[in-house]
């Protein structure tokens, strides 16, 4: 509701959208929506990437770490599941990305939020959570369930010793969520830039960069250019996967 009223507000510079990946997942699975998150929007910045999703699984799960786990979900094509945050969250397109490039297939099991999917995964009822770090952070260290990887491009530090996706053998993968401004489309290209700069020097700030990485995000701070590549480049990729994975509500 709150990303349409922007895309239809007066581009006078007084509305701003602030959101995250959903913006380049949401246009895919629903029909609905009242906005195109491209044409009806002007990208300011790309204010923060996830530290990364982490892969997560239930406690007495058969794998010491990624590889075994592979191994296993290989041998029982949908024997496993996963838990999401519901269908179209992009919990759910990290664990279809995640299936894709492992070929292994997880079954989708939606719940209503993250916090339902990570209660049933530390009670063991559901297999594996691709999830926040920040969220899963506290119940890793609680020993209840085990982390086998992140799936940013570099280590945490919050876990140091928790590999990579690719350091743990899965070639290729990433999953890097964000969050970002817009304008509504129409504003004049002088409000962009002035607010993309107030923002920069905001992201440069000890203060700021701190209280974003104690949330599990490191700041950006892109140009408008580049934060609109990396949008469009994130739906066609989300586009793409939605044509062999069924996003639908059951």
């Amino acid at each position: 509701i709150g990303t349409e009223i922007v895309a239809k507000s007066s581009p006078d510079g007084y509305t701003i959208l602030n959101t995250s990946s959903s913006h380049a997942s949401l246009p895919v699975v629903s029909k609905s929506l009242g906005y195109d998150p491209v044409k009806d929007f002007q990208p300011i910045t790309l204010i923060a990437n996830s530290v990364g999703f982490i892969v997560a699984v239930r406690g007495d799960f058969p794998a010491k770490n990624l590889q075994e786990f592979l191994q296993e979900a290989k041998a029982n094509p949908g024997k496993y599941n996963y838990g999401s945050g519901g269908v179209g969250n992009v919990m759910q397109f990290a664990a279809e990305f995640f299936n894709t490039s492992a070929g292994i297939k997880l079954q989708h099991i939606p719940f209503k939020g993250v916090g339902q999917a990570i209660t049933e995964l530390l009670a063991g009822r559901i297999d594996v959570v691709i999830g926040p770090g920040v969220v899963l952070a506290p119940h890793l260290k609680s020993g209840r369930i085990k982390a086998f990887a992140i799936t940013a491009k570099k280590r945490w530090v919050e876990f140091p010793d928790l590999p990579t996706t690719e350091e743990a053998g899965l070639k290729g993968f990433t999953y890097i969520p964000f969050y970002g401004y817009w304008y509504p489309a129409g504003v004049p290209k002088e409000y962009v830039v002035r607010m993309r700069n107030e923002i920069a020097k905001v992201l440069e700030q000890p203060d700021a960069k701190k209280a974003f990485l104690d949330q599990g995000f490191d700041v950006v701070g892109s140009t408008p250019e580049e934060f609109a590549r990396i949008v469009t480049a994130e739906i066609e990729l989300n586009r793409k996967l939605a044509q062999t994975i069924d996003f639908s509500e059951k």
